[in-house]
């Protein structure tokens, strides 16, 4: 799915009012060494000059449980 779409597909409309920053410091991609394999190497994905990635995301709840807290001062 393309950015672009987020607005366009009715599927989303709900979720526009949820939406949030994910602030992480790396991840881990699987790196097959045989597209044809399962076997794979864990590589650890990280900014090179920054302490921290930042990604949008949706929160939604998932089987009635919030998949995101909101923090108040």
């Amino acid at each position: 799915m393309y950015h672009n779409e987020l607005f366009e597909r009715s599927s989303y409309c709900p979720y526009w009012q949820n939406r949030c920053v994910v602030i992480f410091t790396g991840f881990f991609e699987p790196h097959y060494l045989d597209l044809n394999s399962k076997e794979h190497e864990s590589w650890y994905i990280k900014p090179k000059n920054k302490k921290y990635f930042v990604l949008g995301g949706i929160c939604i709840e998932w089987n009635r449980i919030k998949t995101l807290k909101y923090c108040h001062d």
